[in-house]
């Protein structure tokens, strides 16, 4: 105070702004107050950025929404006018056949209704000693499975 005059000195004042709160000088009060609004979207800018990179960038398995089949096996496979080595498996892609005749003719079926087996149908004419033949079977998503064979003539082989 001073006492000559009766009023405050002026570092006694507190000074107002007009917003009813105190202000030291320096504007660090009314910072965050002025600026709510702007601070809240930077927030929410944040937050909306740190989803998408958890979200686009996660290291979890894949989620597989492709429902289509996948299996392109046989169920079973039957050799005409020859003899299959090894016995049919759906696991085993390569045999060998011995033939006794002329013509190898198969008989298979596609482990899924909606797989294409491509080659079964068709009959093999033995005319080298030694051939080679495959069945592809293709399953509805694309995946291919080929069997292959590698058919020769039998001493017992007739003409």
């Amino acid at each position: 105070m001073d006492y000559y005059s009766g009023t405050p000195a002026p570092d006694d004042y507190n000074f107002n702004n007009g917003n009813g709160y105190g202000d030291s000088g320096d504007g660090s009060n009314n910072f965050f107050k002025n600026n709510t609004v702007l601070i809240l979207i930077c927030l929410a800018i944040a937050i909306v950025i740190l989803i998408v990179i958890f979200l686009f960038t996660g290291k979890g398995s894949p989620r597989n929404y492709n429902t289509l089949d996948r299996d392109s096996t046989l169920s079973e496979l039957e050799v005409f006018g020859g003899e299959l080595d090894p016995s049919f498996s759906p696991e085993i892609i390569k045999y060998d056949i011995i033939a006794t005749s002329p013509d190898i003719s198969f008989d298979c079926k596609a482990s899924s209704d909606k797989a294409k087996v491509e080659g079964c149908s068709n009959s093999v004419s033995v005319e080298d000693e030694e051939v080679s033949y495959n069945i592809k079977v293709t399953a509805e998503d694309g995946n291919i499975t080929r069997y292959y064979f590698k058919i020769v003539k039998s001493e017992d082989f007739v003409e």
